[in-house]
């Protein structure tokens, strides 16, 4: 039988169709409210842009190292908050409403070619370049108002109003930095921190003002912690950099040496200050908590930006009997900062009111030593004692902390409790949920020494709070850092996976396999050690895009 000819246009109409599917999936739409994926993980993307901001706070920094006086610090504080209010607006959009697409792309592509033009002029906003910068901060604000617009369009009813003030937000602070430019110089900072300090009120308002809806969709998700993370870890390299450019710029002599490594370990001193007692923990899912979460990370920031910046002239004035006031001033003062905001951040996760044992007391020896930080500011000893004394100070806390967990082991092995485990998410409409994940079963076997365990199975002993807990008694685990932690016990050989078998998160959450992925055996299913729940004969835990999956299918 001879085939039947082509219909007239059939050519075209699949080539319209293709072109179509292939816009659609490089193009999206942006992402509604409330549908963002928790195990989203941060991409590459969000990390150039991420590094892109970093370069304007690098050179608002090396303002600030070359004008250490007050008014250069005031100058700092403001354009620092400009610029951070830009980042965590543009990061929250992204978390909100983006995609890993072309629109994306273009979208933080657009914002890192006005970042770069602020850099151009950053270091002389505060006099003859104010006018340019004022306006390219203007241009960035304005791209930021029309993305959160675009977004606003697909929203449902409960959440426009919400959407709308945020866009009107924006856009007022578009038209009012470009209003600046024309101010003199002299009125343009003060302006820009009337500014600042009018749009973090009016996000704080946002936040509290939401409804339930409304809050449930201000989650402040995995990747978004990430991202304050990685973003403080950036601005921590200020310190690095201030201390080697100190040590560049003149002979290089014992003293000089010393007080510039002692300098390196105070900037160390408020990595760990932040991150083992507050960083890289979501908030508990309410609207104060999230809105303290957000905000407490903007002190937290400059104050380390500015210690990278006093460094240099801790550096250069190694030799002398007295520090310069200036400089310890604001390395004090930044540790202090670090301190309190650490503790401020702190208050918002769900270990603070599941823990307060030991973070009431910590955070009373936080404050207590912000306060003997501000007197070492006033009494301005020498460079090398002011800088081991910002050692002992930022370590008494954490030597508070490690004391008492090896006092109460229990309350760092004990198991995460359900109620303070995030909500499942509902099932997409159309899917079936699967059958419920039964919970694993306490391991009877007590773990061995650490260094009588295989190396892949040495998972990390310090102090980690209460966030990165073991599901197994006894066990204490790290928060999504390494890769494998299990108990010491014989885990059975991984067997192929079963199409449409629940898998379960940490979080308790359910995902089921896809048969076109977990019907047969393979790599990524033998890492993660898919082996029927019943009879199971251990538990094992490990890293997959960030998220921890215990047994069962990654989709």
């Amino acid at each position: 039988m001879a085939p039947s000819p082509p219909q007239p246009g059939t050519g075209a109409a699949v080539r319209r169709e293709r072109w179509a599917r292939l816009r659609r999936s490089l193009w999206q739409p942006p992402r509604p409210h409330g549908e963002q994926p928790r195990e989203r993980v941060v991409s590459p993307l969000e990390l150039f842009y991420d590094l892109a901001v970093v370069v304007l706070v690098a050179q608002a920094a090396h303002r600030l190292a070359g004008h250490l006086t007050w008014p250069g610090l005031g100058e700092f504080a403001v354009v620092f908050t400009l610029v951070w209010i830009a980042w965590a607006n543009g990061s929250l959009h992204h978390d909100l409403h983006g995609h890993d697409d072309a629109r994306a792309r273009s979208t933080f592509l657009l914002q890192i070619l006005v970042l770069a033009a602020m850099g151009a002029f950053i270091q002389e906003a505060g006099g003859a370049r104010g006018a340019a910068f004022a306006i390219a901060a203007a241009v960035l604000f304005a791209v930021l108002a029309v993305l959160w617009l675009l977004a606003s369009r697909g929203d449902r009813p409960e959440y426009r109003r919400a959407s709308r003030l945020f866009v009107a937000g924006t856009a007022a602070s578009a038209v009012l930095l470009a209003a600046s430019a024309l101010l003199p110089a002299s009125a343009r900072v003060p302006a820009w921190g009337v500014l600042d300090a009018a749009y973090l009120a009016g996000f704080a308002a946002v936040i509290l003002t939401a409804s339930p809806a409304q809050a449930a969709a201000l989650i402040v998700s995995d990747a978004l912690t990430e991202r304050f993370g990685a973003f403080i870890i950036i601005v921590l390299g200020e310190t690095l950099t201030g201390v080697v450019t100190g040590l560049s710029g003149q002979p290089v002599g014992a003293l000089t040496l010393a007080v510039g490594l002692v300098a390196v370990v105070v900037g160390f001193g408020a990595w760990w200050t932040y991150f083992d007692f507050a960083g890289g923990r979501r908030p508990r899912p309410e609207r104060r908590a999230s809105m303290r979460w957000v905000l407490g990370h903007l002190p937290l920031t400059a104050a380390v930006a500015a210690m990278g910046a006093a460094m240099v002239s801790l550096v250069d004035h190694a030799h002398d009997g007295r520090t310069p006031a200036a400089t310890a001033w604001v390395l004090c003062a930044g540790a202090a900062v670090v301190l309190g905001a650490a503790m401020l951040v702190a208050t918002s996760l769900p270990a603070w009111d599941r823990d307060r044992g030991l973070y009431q007391p910590l955070a009373r020896m936080c404050a207590a030593a912000a306060v003997a930080c501000l007197g070492l500011g006033a009494a301005r000893p020498a460079p090398l004692i002011l800088g081991l004394v910002l050692i002992v100070l930022l370590g008494i806390p954490w030597v508070f902390a490690v004391a008492r967990r090896l006092a109460n082991p229990a309350d760092s092995a004990t198991r995460l409790p359900t109620s303070s485990r995030p909500p499942s998410p509902a099932p997409r409409p159309g899917r079936d949920p699967g059958p419920a994940v039964p919970p694993h079963p306490p391991s009877p076997t007590p773990r061995p020494p650490l260094m009588s365990r295989p190396p892949h199975l040495r998972g990390n002993s310090g102090f980690r709070g209460t966030s990165g807990q073991s599901q197994l008694p006894g066990v204490s685990t790290k928060d999504r850092s390494s890769t494998i932690f299990s108990g010491y016990r014989k885990m059975p050989a991984p067997g192929p996976c079963v199409p449409g078998r629940a898998g379960r998160l940490d979080d308790g959450s359910a995902r089921r396999g896809a048969a076109g992925r977990c019907g047969q055996p393979s790599r990524r299913a033998a890492a993660v050690g898919c082996a029927p729940w019943t009879g199971m004969a251990g538990t094992m835990t490990m890293t997959v895009r960030a998220r921890r999956w215990r047994g069962g299918c990654r989709l």
